[in-house]
C-alpha cells in the first residue's frame, strides 16, 4: 500500500512539472566527426537542407530565398525581444522564423493576410478569444492596421523553449476568423522554439485562399496582462507599437514582368512592380553609382537610377540594398527654371509620419531647381502608399507635407514608381535626384545618383534631366 501511496505521489508531481524543452531536431547543419584517416580525424560538412526544418533552429541555407526584416531597435522590456522575422512560401507551405526571447508571461505573436487587399479576414476588433493563453495573447484589441490588411491565421508562443503537441494552449496556429479562435494541430502544422528562435509551418490548404496573391504579416510581443513592447518587425513606430503600417509582403503567384512575349509583342509600356524589366525600361536614362555606402550607411546602396516621361506620366526605377532606419529618397522639380516650388536652401521640417521624417532633410539646389514633389521608401518588398512609402508634395507646406497619389512597388532589390504630369503643377523639363538618407536624423550617405559631390550629399548640383517635348 505504501508504495502505490508514493507511486501516486509521483504521477501527481509529474503532472505538475513544467514540459521539458524539445529535443532539437538535426537540421543537417551540423559539422559531423568523420572518424579517422590518415592518422587524423575528418570532419564531413552537410550543406543542409534546403527547406526549412521546423526546429527552432534558423539555418542559412534553408531559409534562402526567405523575405527578411530585421530590428535595430533596443527592447524596453527585460527578457522580450525581436531580432529578425522570415516568411518563405515552399512545398506548399507558408513558413515563418522569427529570432527573439520572450520573459515569463510575455508572447511573441504574428498576424497573417493570406491574401492581402481580398475580402476575407477580420478587423482587430474581432479579435475576442481569451478561453486559453495564447489565445488571449492574439486577441489584443488595441491595434490599428492598414484598411487592407484582414488578418486570417495568427501564430504566437507563449514560451521558448517549446516544441507544439496537438492543439497547444501555449504555441502553435489559430484560425482568428473563428470565434472563438480555432486551433490547427501540430501535426498539421508544426511550431518549434529553442531559447533563441522559432520556427513554424501551415499548408497553404488550411491557410485557404488562391492565387494570384500578395500574403502580409507583422510580428509583435505582447506583455503580460496585455500591452506591447516598443519592438515592432518590420519596423515600424516604435512609440507606437500598436499602429502597424510595416508589413512584411510575400508574393504567390503574382505575376511580375516577362520581358518580350513570344512573337515579338513589346510589352505594356512601365508596369510598377518592384521588378525592373530591361525591355520595358530600354527608353530610359540610366545613371550609376559604383561608391560604396559609408559611416552609419554601410551594407546600404544606391546601385542605379532609371528615369523617362512619356505623355502622361513620370517613371522612375532605383535598384538599392536599404536596412533598417534609412530610406531611399528623391526630390523632384516639374519645372526646372521655373518659378513654382521650394526656393533653396527651404527647410524640410514635417516630421509627423515615417516617411516624411525621412524626407524632412536641410538641402541645398542650384537657384534653378526648386523641389516641388518628393517620393521615398523606408522599406523594400512593400508597395501601394501609406506611412513608410509614397510621394509628397513638399512645396505647398514645407512643415506638413500632402500625400500625392501614385503607383509605388518595392521588391528586395529594387523599386518603381510612377506620378501623373498633372501632379507636378506647371510642366516643363523635370529634373530629379535620388539620395540615401537616416529616417531618425539629418544625415544623408555619401552615395548620389546621380553621380554628386559624396561629400556634400545633402548640395545637389547634378540631376536627371527629363526634357519636355
Amino acid at each position: 500500500m505504501m508504495r502505490l501511496a508514493s507511486i501516486a505521489l509521483l504521477l501527481v508531481l509529474g503532472c505538475e512539472e513544467e514540459r521539458p524543452p524539445p529535443v532539437p531536431i538535426p537540421d543537417g547543419s551540423v559539422i559531423r566527426d568523420g572518424g579517422t584517416f590518415d592518422g587524423g580525424p575528418i570532419r564531413l560538412v552537410d550543406a543542409g537542407p534546403t527547406t526549412p526544418v521546423v526546429n527552432g533552429t534558423l539555418g542559412a541555407r534553408e531559409w534562402e530565398g526567405a523575405t527578411l526584416v530585421e530590428s535595430e531597435v533596443e527592447t524596453d522590456t527585460e527578457g522580450s525581444t525581436l531580432t529578425s522575422l522570415r516568411a518563405l512560401l515552399e512545398d506548399g507551405r507558408l513558413f515563418i522564423g522569427v529570432e527573439g526571447t520572450v520573459a515569463t508571461g510575455d508572447s511573441i505573436v504574428i498576424y497573417v493576410d493570406r491574401d492581402l487587399g481580398g475580402a476575407q479576414g477580420v478587423g482587430a476588433s474581432a479579435l475576442t478569444d481569451s478561453d486559453g493563453t495564447l489565445d488571449a495573447a492574439l486577441a489584443q484589441r488595441s491595434f490599428s492596421w492598414p484598411a487592407d490588411f484582414r488578418v486570417d491565421f495568427a501564430w504566437g508562443t507563449t514560451r521558448m523553449p517549446i516544441a507544439a503537441v496537438g492543439r497547444d494552449e501555449l504555441i502553435g496556429w489559430r484560425d482568428v476568423t473563428a470565434d472563438p479562435f480555432e486551433a490547427v494541430d501540430a501535426a498539421d502544422a508544426p511550431s518549434a522554439c529553442t531559447a533563441g528562435g522559432c520556427e513554424a509551418s501551415i499548408p497553404l490548404s488550411i491557410l485557404g485562399g488562391s492565387r494570384p496573391r500578395t500574403l502580409a504579416l507583422f510580428a509583435r510581443i505582447v506583455k503580460a496582462g496585455g500591452g506591447l513592447t516598443n519592438q515592432t518587425l518590420p519596423e515600424d513606430d516604435e512609440a507606437a507599437p500598436s499602429e502597424v503600417s510595416a508589413l512584411l509582403l510575400v508574393d504567390d503567384g503574382v505575376v511580375r514582368d516577362g520581358g518580350m512575349p513570344d512573337g515579338g509583342v513589346e510589352p505594356p509600356g512601365i508596369v510598377v512592380d518592384g521588378v525592373i524589366d530591361p525591355a520595358e525600361w530600354a527608353a530610359a536614362g540610366v545613371f550609376t553609382n559604383d561608391v560604396p555606402a559609408a559611416g552609419e550607411f554601410a551594407g546600404n546602396a544606391l546601385r542605379t537610377l532609371r528615369a523617362l516621361r512619356d505623355e502622361t506620366h513620370v517613371h522612375v526605377a532605383i535598384e538599392a540594398t536599404l536596412l533598417p532606419s534609412r530610406a531611399i529618397l528623391m526630390y523632384v522639380d516639374g519645372d526646372l527654371g521655373g518659378a513654382d516650388g521650394l526656393v533653396s536652401p527651404t527647410p524640410l521640417t514635417d516630421t509627423l509620419g515615417a516617411l516624411d521624417r525621412a524626407l524632412t532633410k536641410e538641402l541645398v539646389t542650384d537657384a534653378e531647381m526648386r523641389i516641388d514633389l518628393a517620393w521615398g521608401t523606408t522599406r523594400m518588398s512593400h508597395g501601394g502608399s501609406d506611412d513608410t512609402i509614397g510621394w509628397r508634395d513638399v512645396a505647398t507646406d514645407p512643415s506638413a507635407f500632402r500625400v500625392v497619389a501614385g503607383a509605388s512597388a518595392c521588391s528586395a532589390s529594387a523599386c518603381e514608381t510612377s506620378i501623373p504630369l498633372s501632379a507636378l503643377g506647371p510642366v516643363g523639363d523635370v529634373a530629379l535626384f535620388v539620395r540615401l538618407g537616416s529616417t531618425t536624423t539629418l544625415a544623408l550617405s555619401n552615395q548620389t545618383l546621380p553621380l554628386d559631390d559624396p561629400s556634400a550629399a545633402e548640395s545637389a548640383s547634378t540631376f536627371a534631366l527629363l526634357l519636355a517635348p
